[in-house]
């Protein structure tokens, strides 16, 4: 939940005319059900449906995209060894504390860093910046960044789908095509790697980063991961030529069983789905 404070903001009152507006002192609550809407378009259209409020667009997606850009950590993944980037010392994860820290990384300083990493001469690293942002931007300088968007799939029973792909379990996910939403090509290509075709979009549920080589470049692929729900009857058909070999529902006590073969970036979007307690 995101509150916002110190807002002055035109309310149109139905005691008065519709064109009588008087600047009133509000306070905000913007409910999760608003700030997971998949797209700054689509809260625009929550904000200016649920709250009946008149010329909020412009200072609310303002500070939609201020508090989006103030996320207090971040974590790549090279080679599934984590490079933390957080705002400030309290903010690093646990489990991290005894990993390198470095205050604000210099350019050197980055390059060593993603480097060793990429080697495996250091397990984990941290680096603390209290723009974030900034920082990973400089950071996929260095990379070709690949856009994609996936989604964590659950049926009416409860369980999450899972696919057996290149030896591990994994969720459908893919490039964005060019002049695509990301939401768009989130159930592209869960439809097309999974062969489901009734799937609905719920929420955003994070973002994650993680490097691989491509051809002899240097691959960072940020994926937009959606919350989605089946309620179709068709069976799975798994993507073949994606080397997708076996799709699963699983019940959410037995995910553990599968995450110990699945990626690190697999789990956290498990974890913001709320099924840390799973594995």
């Amino acid at each position: 939940m995101l509150y916002l404070q110190q807002f002055t903001i035109p309310v149109a009152d139905q005691t008065v005319p519709v064109n009588d507006y008087q600047p009133l002192p509000v306070y905000l609550r913007i409910p999760n059900s608003i700030l997971h809407a998949a797209a700054p378009s689509r809260i625009i259209r929550n904000l200016s449906q649920g709250l009946r409020i008149r010329r909020l667009l412009l200072p609310i997606l303002f500070t939609y995209s201020y508090f989006c850009r103030m996320e207090q950590t971040q974590t790549i993944y090279l080679n599934e060894r984590p490079l933390i980037l957080s705002a400030n010392q309290r903010e690093i994860p646990a489990g991290f504390t005894e990993a390198p820290v470095c205050p604000k990384p210099d350019a050197i300083t980055i390059t060593q860093t993603l480097l060793a990493l990429e080697k495996g001469e250091i397990p984990a690293a941290v680096f603390v910046q209290s723009d974030t942002q900034k920082l990973l931007d400089a950071i996929k300088s260095h990379f070709n960044v690949l856009v994609a968007a996936g989604g964590l799939i659950t049926n009416p029973a409860g369980e999450i789908l899972l696919m057996f792909r290149r030896g591990k379990w994994d969720l459908p996910k893919g490039k964005q095509d060019e002049g695509e939403s990301l939401e768009d090509c989130a159930l592209r290509e869960v439809q097309e790697e999974t062969g489901l075709q009734h799937i609905t979009l719920e929420h955003k549920l994070t973002e994650t980063y993680h490097y691989y080589p491509l051809k002899e470049k240097k691959v960072l692929k940020h994926t937009y991961w959606y919350k989605m729900l089946f309620t179709g009857s068709e069976l799975t058909v798994p993507q073949i030529e994606e080397d997708i070999m076996d799709i699963q529902w699983i019940r959410p006590e037995n995910l553990g069983k599968y995450l110990k073969f699945s990626y690190q970036n697999i789990l956290d979007v498990f974890e913001k789905a709320g099924y840390a307690s799973s594995f």
